[in-house]
């Protein structure tokens, strides 16, 4: 029997073409990989050999062959150039995502704060709202205890001017 060697599927022109395509879309932020989307959209994603090899479909042993040498530097030159940066020039420790996090709980912070103060203040204008409307409902009352003072006052007024019409000096308590 004569054993059948399996010829390798790609040449190096095709491989090298889809690990440059890789590097392209991961550099674009749309790989094709199912993890890298969720790394992309979480936040977590790091630009690496290792992640190129993935988006590409390549084992790891790959880009060892020095044939792929100058594949190797276009993606550490990628890497440095996508690596956030402080003001210094030095790598960040943490990644943008991290600092979005940061300034999100910073701002939600400073919200709720005010959300505690506009609830504060409410519940003083409530309050007030509410003795305000007590001292009507009294002033209300208070009123209605004059209006029936004034009637009895005017009835008072119109049996004197009755009786002071009638001739009587006399007037009578």
């Amino acid at each position: 029997m004569m054993a059948v060697l399996k010829r390798k599927t790609g040449t190096t022109r095709v491989i090298k073409k889809e690990l440059l395509d890789a590097v392209q879309r991961l550099k674009a932020k749309k790989p094709k990989d199912k993890k890298l989307q969720a790394d992309i959209r979480n936040g977590t994603f790091k630009f690496t050999q290792a992640n190129v090899l993935k988006e590409s479909g390549q084992n790891g042993s790959t880009l060892h062959s020095k044939s792929y040498e100058d594949v190797r530097k276009i993606i550490k030159e990628t890497a440095e150039e996508l690596a956030p940066k402080n003001r210094r020039g030095s790598k960040q420790m943490f990644t943008p995502s991290m600092e979005t996090i940061r300034e999100l709980k910073t701002t939600l912070s400073e919200r709720l704060s005010l959300t505690d103060n506009l609830s504060i203040d409410h519940k003083e204008l409530t309050n007030k709202m509410l003795q305000q409307d007590e001292e009507l409902e009294r002033y209300k009352q208070q009123n209605e205890r004059l209006k029936d003072r004034l009637k009895e006052a005017l009835k008072e007024i119109k049996r004197l001017k009755s009786d002071r019409e009638d001739g009587s000096n006399v007037i009578q308590f």
